[in-house]
This record gives structure tokens, sequence and C-alpha cells, in this order.
């Protein structure tokens, strides 16, 4: 249960003080499938809950909003500090490679601003960082129960931004029968979901924006201070790109 909560008066910050949940995070190799099916209702129903609610625009200000802003901003501003490193080779092909990465999902930034346009579904409330650390289930006196935690990155945008990242986290075997058991639980709000090869086409352009945005940082250390690390986690992230599938099996 929640001990206690404090905010700056601003509103920017807000901190919640919560009691022990326990070791009950979902473990995405070992989660049985009533604990997977409790926490995807607790997923679902915040996100039918929230569709178009009055309250996005605060949510919006305060938090942020990981539409098709964050995928074009996310890509541009990648490519802008990966531009301005200059390296010696290995390390400037293994840029260069990033780079052309980059390009080329801003090439596709048309195509898939209209697949988010037209399968993406209604804004709603994100976590925005549904990695299954993040997801408590535990036993209660009513039967299982869901609590997601560390909300810094809540924000606005389309349902498949956190599902992909629940998925992800998930072997691929067992990725269909969760979205089957979030496909029925949205179905209670009056949601539709599009079909396997849309919601690819989704999931693909978030986890993109995602590892656009990992590239950010490390290119700007490397500019303003030359950070060694900054190559590695280059490496790190090319190896994510190259390693990157379809979300669901097709």
């Amino acid at each position: 249960p929640l001990a206690g909560s404090v905010a700056e008066r601003s509103g920017a910050w807000v901190w919640h003080v919560y009691h022990d949940l326990g070791p009950h995070e979902l473990d995405p190799q070992d989660a049985s499938v009533d604990a997977v099916r409790t926490a995807i209702e607790q997923i679902a129903r915040m996100h039918t809950r929230f569709e178009s609610h009055a309250l996005l625009g605060e949510v919006r200000l305060h938090g942020g909003d990981l539409g098709v802003h964050f995928v074009e901003s996310n890509v541009r501003d990648a490519i802008y500090a990966l531009e301005a490193c200059q390296e010696s080779p290995p390390r400037q092909e293994l840029r260069d490679r990033l780079l052309r990465r980059l390009y080329t999902i801003r090439s596709e930034l048309p195509q898939r601003e209209e697949v988010l346009k037209k399968w993406g579904g209604p804004e709603t409330l994100l976590h925005g960082d549904l990695w299954t650390i993040n997801v408590f289930v535990m036993q209660s006196a009513n039967g299982l129960r869901a609590r997601l935690i560390d909300w810094d990155h809540a924000a606005v945008g389309p349902f498949s931004y956190d599902l992909s990242t629940f998925l992800l986290r998930f072997p691929r075997e067992r990725r269909l029968s969760i979205l089957k058991l979030y496909t029925e639980e949205v179905a209670r709000g009056g949601w539709q979901l599009p079909t396997q090869a849309e919601l690819n086409a989704l999931f693909e352009t978030a986890e993109y924006a995602r590892l656009a945005n990992s590239v950010i940082w490390p290119a700007i250390a490397l500019v303003m201070d030359h950070a060694e690390w900054g190559f590695e986690m280059f490496a790190e992230i090319d190896r994510w790109f190259e390693n990157f599938e379809p979300v669901l099996p097709m």
C-alpha cells in the first residue's frame, strides 16, 4: 500500500513511497498464465479507461508525448548528434552504420506516421516504461492483483508503445498468447485491435523510436566530452538494431 506522497509545488516532480511490495516482480521467463493475465488486465483497463480522457493534456504537459512527435524528434535529434561525431576508423564506420540506419528510418517517417494514424488507435495514458521489472503481481484476499511502479516516464500516446515494451520482455513463443489476453480485455472497453501484421508495424516504429532515443545522449557525450563510453553504447545499440525482429511471430 501507499505510505505517502510528496510533490513540488509546480507539479513537475511527484514522489510516492510504498511499503515493500516484496519479491513479486513479474518474471517474463517463469510467470504463470494467471499472473500475466492479471498484469494484462491492469494494463488494458488503464489504456481503455483513459482513451481521449480530459486529463491527457495535463499528462502531456508534465509527462510527454510518445506518439508521432516522439518518433520524429528522436530520429531527428539522434541524426543531429551523430553527424557531429567525427572519429577515425573503425569508430567512424560504426557511427556511419548507425547513421545509415537512422537515415532509412527518417525516409520511412511519412509511411510510419500513416500507420500510426490508421492503426494506432486513440491516444491514451501510457506507463511509458513497461518493463516487467515495473510490474508486480501479488496475492491478496481477493486473489491476484497487479501494481505498476516507476511512473516517471508516464505520457500520452498509442497503446502500441506500452504493449510493445511489455511483449518484448517475453520469449517470442509466449507473445501471441499474451496478445490474446490483451485483445480480449480491451474488447470489453470497445476496442478492436488491428491485424498481427499491422501490430508488428506499430511495434517496430515504437522500438525504432526508443533505439533512436538511446543514441542521443552517448552521441552528445562524445561531441561535448569525448566520453569513451559513448562508442561502447554505439556498439551495443548497433547490435540491438541488427538483432531486432518482428515482435509477433508471423
